[in-house]
């Protein structure tokens, strides 16, 4: 990512140019994909991810505020109303189809789940094994 990269080089050219394609890709889309009908779990992370990353690298109040707002969606703020991270079972579900929650929880739910916990603000209910 430009952000992560602009912050440990420092070239503040990389996060200037990653704050501006927030501004026209990830703010946008963090606030119309709440609303699509159909929606996969790894879009919303995906989002959620680069808006953190940049309030981050800029300390911006705009940036964070979106990420809040689009973790929300796997807590129940999205079209079928209902979470799409189950806590007590610690893993997402495959997304939203036809503005129903599909109980699906596949191979990319389960990724993102994996790399993507600490994008909802939750601590995993079990550690993994190994």
């Amino acid at each position: 990512m430009l952000v992560e990269t602009g912050s440990v080089l420092g070239p503040s050219e990389l996060i200037e140019c990653a704050r501006a394609s927030a501004e026209v890709l990830l703010l946008p889309r963090s606030q119309i994909q709440l609303r699509f009908r159909t929606r996969a779990a790894v879009d919303l992370s995906c989002t959620t991810a680069g808006l953190a990353a940049v309030a981050g690298a800029t300390s911006s109040a705009r940036y964070s505020t979106a990420a809040a707002c689009s973790r929300l969606w796997f807590h129940g703020r999205n079209t079928a109303s209902q979470p799409v991270y189950e806590a007590q079972r610690d893993m997402v579900y495959d997304g939203i189809d036809r503005l129903h929650l599909s109980r699906n929880s596949g191979a990319d739910s389960n990724i993102e789940r994996a790399a993507g916990t600490a994008r909802l603000n939750v601590v995993p209910s079990r550690q993994p094994s190994g």
